[in-house]
């Protein structure tokens, strides 16, 4: 993973961060500090940070607003810390009968979920399908 999804230029990109980003003071020194760490490139880029932040908000949202059970598909691809919260919370936005596909799943550790049928695939760094059982 790249800290950095934009191919654009440094200054453009600075400018749009500068712009665009919302992004609290204390996160965006402790970003400023890590830059020259030599595992910098593992970290999310800002706007990824940012997007990520608005689809668990959306999610609570959809959640809070009785939505649960309401969706076929979802796509898990984001930061691996966040996976297992992500998850849940998809799990119950799924219909039963539902799926749920995981990216990066070889990375780490077994998935053992009575409430899912579970197909893992040596596909790139792993696809997880995960389908709610009904």
């Amino acid at each position: 993973m790249s800290n950095r999804t934009l191919p654009l230029d440094g200054r453009l990109y600075d400018y749009l961060l500068r712009k665009s980003l919302r992004e609290p003071a204390a996160l965006a020194a402790l970003r400023a500090e890590t830059a020259s760490h030599p595992h910098v490139n593992m970290q999310i880029a800002p706007e990824q940070g940012q997007f990520m932040q608005m689809l668990v908000r959306l999610m609570d949202a959809r959640l809070a607003a009785g939505e649960a059970g309401h969706y076929d598909f979802a796509f898990i691809d984001a930061d691996k810390g966040g996976y297992h919260a992500y998850y849940e919370r998809l799990l119950r936005l799924i219909l039963p009968g539902g799926l749920i596909a995981v990216d990066n799943t070889l990375w780490s550790g077994a998935v053992a979920d009575p409430r899912i049928d579970l197909s893992l695939l040596p596909v790139g760094d792993g696809l997880t399908l995960a389908r709610r059982r009904p």
